[in-house]
């Protein structure tokens, strides 16, 4: 009886473990190209995974990292560089639009030329004018940091490095915008991050990735007592967050479980008490979906991801990228009517491995930066400021 009882409870886990993997891989899913007909490549950032809105109305920030050819830090594929190699460090960039579609780029000047320093993702200080970074070094072991920079012009100053057990594989950043969270002297900001893996790397992190284990988690900075805290466990690979303007909305990517969770934030209202989140609903995504960005005007989120998930695998993991084409993208719109609706998507000919999608608010058209691409795509769309699930998407989504 108990022999059975787990033979069954056996082929349960297998079946769920299938069915899930075999719709990550996306190996029945097929992508044509759609809303890349009018677009043009904007040179300069090379392998960007995020970008977040600037200062001003038009201006980005965009994180970029050359040596992900080499190795992918966050899935712990290639080879990690040594001291011995000529190393490749990542960048910081900023990218402004107008409103007639112009653009101009710049690297930014971060002062710190020697820190290990390869970026994921990376959020705007309005406040205090300052850029915040999830720094994942590769010659340091447990080292991972949010890295915190001041902004003046083309030059950033870093004025501070944060560090903890609980920042053990930082992906992404949210900065909760209310006054009361800053700290005692006003310049930092407290914010909400996600750990995209539990294991930094090594054989428990392949295990951790193969099984599609749920370690990833949610934490916080509390800049009101400089401290570091859990805040929600069991994700399958938590990766990017955005939120709201007013800081009460925050919207987490489950990459390998292919959804968009959306929870109210709750902030104390004075000076002391815990920041909470409490889920409200969730959606699914025929994608394995990586960063999210917020759009203010109609409270609908972007998504960005990888809707053929082992070809993306295969290209990270490959030595040798020469001859390969660059894994499919996919931009999404999860609308506030609760509809899911295309906005891109590319077999990867045109444009791949998309990780970040934003629409400028100015000028209407959909940014996309590439995991690992070595432009910035930039493209009309008609569907600015619109939301509705199209009979495509319905049918994708049951894959």
């Amino acid at each position: 009886m108990l022999v059975r009882a787990v033979s069954i409870l056996f082929l349960a886990i297998l079946a769920h473990f299938l069915t899930r993997g075999l719709a990550l891989l996306g190996i029945l899913r097929s992508i044509s190209p759609s809303g890349v007909k009018t677009c043009q490549r904007i040179q300069g950032p090379r392998l960007c995974e995020d970008m977040t809105h600037g200062f001003e109305q038009g201006e980005y920030f965009l994180s970029c990292d050359a040596s992900r050819l080499f190795h992918n830090t966050v899935m712990d594929t290639g080879f990690p560089q040594t001291k011995d190699d000529e190393l490749l460090h990542g960048e910081l960039w900023s990218m402004q639009i107008t409103k007639d579609g112009k653009h101009r780029v710049s690297k930014l000047d971060r002062g710190d030329e020697d820190l290990d320093f390869h970026p994921l993702g990376l959020a705007v200080d309005t406040q205090a004018k300052q850029i915040l970074v999830a720094n994942t070094p590769t010659l340091t072991k447990n080292a991972s940091s949010i890295e915190v920079y001041s902004v003046q012009g083309p030059h950033l100053t870093l004025i501070k490095s944060i560090k903890s057990k609980y920042i053990h594989t930082p992906n992404s950043l949210y900065i909760l915008p209310q006054a009361n969270m800053r700290s005692a002297d006003g310049q930092l900001p407290s914010f909400i991050f996600t750990n995209d893996h539990f294991f930094v790397s090594g054989w428990k992190k392949v295990l951790e990735n193969n099984l599609l284990l749920p370690l990833g988690s949610i934490g916080l900075y509390d800049a009101r007592s400089d401290t570091v805290k859990p805040l929600l466990h069991g994700f399958s690979f938590a990766n990017g967050v955005t939120g709201n303007t007013n800081g009460t909305v925050l919207y987490v990517a489950e990459t390998y479980g292919q959804r968009i969770w959306k929870y109210r934030i709750v902030v104390p209202s004075g000076e002391g008490g815990i920041v909470e989140l409490k889920k409200i609903e969730n959606v699914r995504v025929p994608m394995a979906v990586d960063n999210l960005s917020y759009q203010e005007e109609t409270g609908d989120v972007i998504a960005a991801g990888h809707p053929i998930g082992y070809k993306l695998l295969k290209y990270a993991s490959s030595n040798d990228k020469s001859n390969l084409m660059l894994p499919p993208s996919m931009v999404l719109r999860w609308a506030t009517n609760g509809s899911i609706s295309y906005i891109m998507t590319d077999d990867g000919s045109t444009f791949g491995s998309s990780t970040t999608g934003i629409l400028d608010s100015a000028s209407g058209k959909l940014i996309v930066s590439g995991l690992f691409e070595n432009d910035i795509l930039m493209c009309d769309t008609d569907d600015y400021g619109k939301g509705s699930e199209t009979d495509s998407t319905k049918q994708i989504l049951t894959v």
